[in-house]
C-alpha cells in the first residue's frame, strides 16, 4: 500500500470517527428501567457466607484442642516472615552500596 492510499483510508476513518463522536445516541428503550430494577433485586439478595467443608462447631473444637499448635505455626510464619523480610533488606542495601559500572 502507498503512502498516498494509507494517508487516504486514515482520513477516512478519521471522518468517519467524527461522525459518530458527534451522533447523538439514544439508549434502547427500557435500559435505564432494567438496568435499576437489577440493582434493587440485587441489594435484596442474602449474601452467604463461604461454606465450610466441616461444621463450625468442628472448627471451634480443633481450634480450641490445638492452640498450642496453631500458635507455634504462627509464630513460625511471623520469625519466617521477618527472616525474609531482612534477607530482603540486605540484598536491596548491598545492591545499593555497589558502584555503577557503565
Amino acid at each position: 500500500m502507498s503512502c498516498t492510499a494509507e494517508s487516504a483510508s486514515l482520513e477516512r476513518v478519521r471522518t468517519g470517527l467524527a461522525v459518530v463522536a458527534a451522533r447523538e445516541v439514544e439508549p434502547p428503550a427500557g435500559l435505564l428501567e432494567g438496568i435499576l430494577e437489577r440493582t434493587a433485586e440485587h441489594t435484596q439478595r442474602r449474601v452467604l457466607a463461604p461454606v465450610l467443608p466441616f461444621a463450625v462447631d468442628d472448627v471451634v473444637r480443633l481450634v480450641s484442642d490445638h492452640k498450642d499448635t496453631i500458635a507455634s505455626a504462627a509464630g513460625v510464619a511471623v520469625v519466617a516472615a521477618g527472616a525474609a523480610y531482612a534477607l530482603w533488606r540486605a540484598v536491596r542495601g548491598s545492591r545499593s552500596a555497589q558502584p555503577a559500572t557503565s
